[in-house]
Formats: structure tokens, sequence, C-alpha cells
């Protein structure tokens, strides 16, 4: 009987876990410890809304300043700015993952720091 009933209950896991990304191979990326610099920061009172651009030191993001809204997924306001005390200069570490084979997401960016703020939509 508990045979049975481990049977039942573990099933699912099993199923889940071997059918788990059957139609993906698996991905590999290239990953580089990076700093960021924050060069800008543009800001419209108007609107309340602003950006945070981005100086890269490694990795394909570095051939251009990056706008932090579209590698953190937060809303960059008068708020987030000041409760994260960001302005120019100041330098954030972390790690860029490139995709080098596969079928997954192309980058992804990791801050070491703690960057807090609302989501995006």
């Amino acid at each position: 009987m508990l045979q049975r009933v481990l049977f039942l209950a573990l099933m699912p896991l099993f199923f889940a876990i071997s059918c788990h990304n059957m139609s993906n191979d698996p991905c590999s990326w290239d990953h580089y410890q990076v700093e960021m610099r924050v060069i800008e920061i543009r800001f419209d009172s108007a609107s309340n809304s602003g950006e945070i651009f981005l100086d890269f030191n490694k990795s394909s993001l570095a051939e251009a300043p990056r706008k932090m809204s579209e590698l953190k997924d937060v809303v960059v306001d008068r708020e987030f700015i000041e409760l994260n005390s960001i302005k120019e200069g100041n330098i954030y570490t972390g790690v860029v993952s490139e995709l080098t084979d596969g079928n997954c997401e192309e980058r992804i960016v990791s801050f070491d720091q703690k960057l807090v703020g609302k989501k995006a939509k």
C-alpha cells in the first residue's frame, strides 16, 4: 500500500522532470564579471520618469551606453533614483551572461547590488 501511495505521489514529479524542456536543446553562455558605471541620468519632471545610462567595461554591452530600464525590470523614477542613491559616477558590479549556443534568452544581466523599486509593467 505504501509503495502504491509513493508511486502515485512521485509519478507527476517524475513526469514533470523528464518532460521539462524536451523541445529545447541545452544552452551555453559566456559569463563576464562586469562593472557598470552610471554615466548619465535623464529625468523628466513632468512625467516623473527617468532613465539611467550605464557604461559597461566588458561583454557586448560595452559597445555603447545602455539604459538600466532595458536591463533590469524596474520603473526608473525619482523615487527609484533617490531610494537607491543613484548618481552619475556610481559603479555597480554584476555578471553578464551571453548566449553562445542554443535557443534561450540571448542575454542575462545580474546586478550584485540590490536595487529596490517598482517592477515595470
